[in-house]
């Protein structure tokens, strides 16, 4: 928002426009919240950051993803489990 267009309306209309601003702000921050994990692991498209986050998900965790992603998180640990055998061996 300018800050000039702010300070030239009344007060009532500023407060609306300012506290309308921090509802839409807050808004994405509210939905992120309550989304469910294998609806958050769907939206992330990102290869890395998916693969860290099956990383360091515990096993448990693990264990209450619907099929698809509990086997794409098991097929990522392997693939860095066997990796960092093959390395140290």
């Amino acid at each position: 928002m300018d800050a000039e267009f702010l300070a030239n309306i009344p007060e009532d209309m500023r407060m609306e426009l300012i506290q309308q601003r921090q509802r839409e702000i807050q808004q994405p921050a509210r939905q992120a919240e309550q989304m469910d994990l294998p609806s958050f692991i769907a939206t992330v498209t990102d290869r890395n950051l998916r693969r860290e986050i099956f990383m360091n998900m515990d096993e448990a965790t693990l264990n209450t993803l619907p099929p698809p992603l509990m086997a794409e998180g098991r097929q990522i640990r392997d693939y860095i489990q066997n990796d960092r055998a093959r390395r140290e061996a």
